[in-house]
């Protein structure tokens, strides 16, 4: 197969047409520190680990744990039944007055964190007469349902609409027609805790790569333009190199990639798409800083051009993110998690994406006088450079909400808030992300799971990160001091500052599924952080081997010294490719 280029951007290359890979000579003997085992290896391991259950999300932690890695809740923490819910029969509508084994949740007490971990166990898909469904399991208001159900056929996602909940209280998931549910669905593995479905979803991931043996695609951009060029790259992807493995080359810069570069192009991309002067995303939670569609993209998208290509472009991102194992800084809001997923939505999501938004819609279902509050069947919101009124339905702005009418009008805003507003980008969104994916992979998972696999870990394990660490011989009798100082200052940083040292020393700022045991070099294969004491010259600064997750320290004569020299490393930007 010959050559592809994508003048400026990618070159794809045969086995034969690539550049040589060597390793230096002063990190052969990191490889022989290595166990010779890739993530899906690691996450093997995790099957047969002591686990403790969250009660509030339902999240396997570690025994060693003392707090959920999801909803962040101490061990034992429960949620209560609400005090003001009335029974769930008595609710007027026929979904639930048919689904009665729905339970009534106040989560008022949960912040934002707990309540997105919470609300995964809201949704669950069951198979019902050969049919799969979903079925809801507790709520937080009564408000009907909706989902964006994807349609597929045999050429991939053929559409997506927003379709409400049955009276049944069930909703089918659409696929394509003829195909039987096992052939789509694992149900062993999605009732399984997420250590299997994440084993399970890496196999299937990794069974669609395209070998490197056949084609691979070298990137070439400029750090002043790896946003815009990664977007157009994105977009000039097709089926052929949609799955192929990517190699990031940045012009002026030292670093060859053997898998750092790569990292950092990641995370480079994601910090810009969540960047709001670009105009994609905003943010829509302040108490968890998350980010939701921007409505205004078409104008405030910063080149002026094809929003909704640049929202494929980014679904793409997240796709091949998963495919490359990319752990990345997308805090974008649950919503989009769940609308990537199907999973349906109501007014209970609006308190995940706007909460004054949420408190206002309860209000106006739970008191009577709406009449008063001069509303209408209307929203007024940015479009360009002024605000528009937009309706909710035909001659909205001529109609009055009543008393009469209120429960139709939450409903409309439901619709308007979570897909209305954003109808163009997030469909656009949903079909690059299933351009790289197979539709099945991902129907194993629920939406924090999602997230997880995606963006990992934020906060970081000390002693994970002490376990999972390899210090390399050295000849210096001082090299046990520096290690244990080390991990001192380390031990003392901000939560902030310990992100900022693990990206300058990986190229990553976010923690694998599988934690520090699970980062990996270029070829996939796990790749231990690694510590090497140096010989210390005056002035001398640490080293980071990104692409092989080494720090070299210096053996400074006494612990201040290495301690300043970290703390200059983190006033500095902690991108380039220029000190290994």
């Amino acid at each position: 197969m010959g050559s592809v280029v994508f003048v400026g951007v990618v070159e794809a290359f045969k086995a034969d047409e690539w550049p040589s890979m060597s390793t230096p000579d002063d990190l052969q003997g990191v490889h022989a520190s290595m166990p010779g085992t890739v993530r899906r290896d690691i996450q093997r391991t995790l099957l047969q680990a002591s686990t403790w259950c969250c009660l509030l999300c339902e999240w396997h932690n570690l025994t060693s744990s003392t707090t959920c890695s999801v909803c962040k809740s101490p061990k034992d923490t429960a949620h209560r039944l609400s005090t003001w819910a009335k029974p769930v029969s008595a609710i007027k509508s026929l979904m639930f007055r048919a689904a009665e084994q729905i339970v009534m949740y106040d989560d008022s007490h949960l912040n934002a964190t707990q309540l997105s971990a919470k609300m995964r166990r809201q949704w669950t898909r069951e198979i019902v007469k050969g049919k799969l469904m979903w079925k809801r399991h507790f709520i937080r208001a009564a408000c009907e349902a909706f989902t964006l159900r994807k349609i597929f056929s045999q050429d991939g996602l053929h559409d997506i609409e927003w379709t409400p909940l049955d009276h049944r209280g069930y909703m089918e998931s659409v696929w394509s027609a003829g195909l039987a549910v096992s052939s789509i669905y694992n149900t062993e593995v999605a009732h399984s805790a997420f250590p299997v479905k994440c084993l399970w979803v890496l196999e299937q991931v990794a069974a669609t790569i395209v070998p490197y043996s056949a084609l691979h695609l070298k990137v070439k951009t400029h750090r002043h333009a790896i946003f815009n060029q990664a977007m157009d790259m994105l977009l000039a992807l097709d089926t052929s190199t949609a799955r192929a493995i990517i190699r990031v080359e940045i012009h002026g810069e030292a670093a060859q990639d053997a898998g750092a570069v790569l990292r950092e192009w990641y995370t480079v991309v994601a910090e810009n798409i969540l960047n709001e002067s670009n105009g994609l995303f905003m943010i829509s939670n302040r108490e968890d800083q998350t980010y939701f569609i921007n409505p205004n993209s078409a104008h405030a998208w910063h080149r002026k051009s094809n929003h909704t290509g640049a929202f494929r472009a980014v679904g793409r991102f997240i796709g091949r993110a998963i495919l490359d194992g990319q752990v990345l800084p997308l805090h974008f809001n649950p919503v989009i998690f769940k609308a990537i997923l199907g999973v349906p939505m109501s007014l209970d999501d609006i308190e995940l994406l706007d909460p004054a938004m949420f408190q206002s819609l309860l209000y106006l279902l739970k008191h009577d006088g709406v009449d008063e509050l001069g509303l209408t069947f209307s929203v007024t919101e940015p479009r360009g450079d002024s605000y528009t009124e937009i309706d909710l339905m035909y001659s909205g702005r001529d109609i009055a909400v009543t008393d009469g009418n209120k429960d139709e009008y939450v409903q409309r805003m439901v619709h308007h808030l979570l897909f209305g507003r954003v109808e163009a980008q997030m469909n656009a969104l949903i079909r690059g992300v299933y351009d790289i994916l197979s539709p099945t992979v991902l129907l194993v998972l629920d939406h924090k799971e999602l997230e997880i696999l995606l963006c990992g870990y934020s906060e970081i394990d000390l002693n994970d990160w002490r376990e999972n660490t390899i210090v390399l011989e050295s000849t210096s009798p001082d090299a046990s001091s520096v290690i244990d100082w080390f991990w001192q200052i380390v031990d003392e940083l901000s939560p902030t500052n310990r992100i900022k040292l693990l990206q300058f020393s990986t190229g990553s700022s976010r923690v694998p599924v599988q934690g520090f045991k699970g980062l990996t070099s270029y070829d996939g294969y796990v790749c231990y952080f690694t510590l090497k004491c140096v010989e210390y010259k005056e002035g001398a600064f640490p080293t980071a081997h990104t692409c092989y997750n080494r720090l070299d320290l210096p053996t400074y004569p006494n612990k201040q010294l290495l301690h300043d020299a970290i703390s200059s490393l983190l006033l500095c930007d902690p991108t380039g490719f220029t000190l290994a």
